[in-house]
């Protein structure tokens, strides 16, 4: 929800002749895919399970 939000508000900002109701279902089409993108682009690269911050 939040990503729409964003999303949605820039698009109106970053394409002034975009309406705002037009700028947010662009948003909430694409957001989806976040979620999904990231997990494939974990699955390729090797993150370690943990990170401690203090060895």
């Amino acid at each position: 929800m939040t990503t729409v939000l964003g999303m949605g508000l820039l698009s109106s900002l970053v394409i002034p002749a975009m309406p705002l109701a037009v700028a947010f279902a662009l948003a909430a089409v694409v957001s989806p895919t976040d979620p999904i993108a990231v997990s494939a682009i974990a699955a390729r690269v090797p993150i370690p399970k943990r990170h401690d911050a203090h060895p």
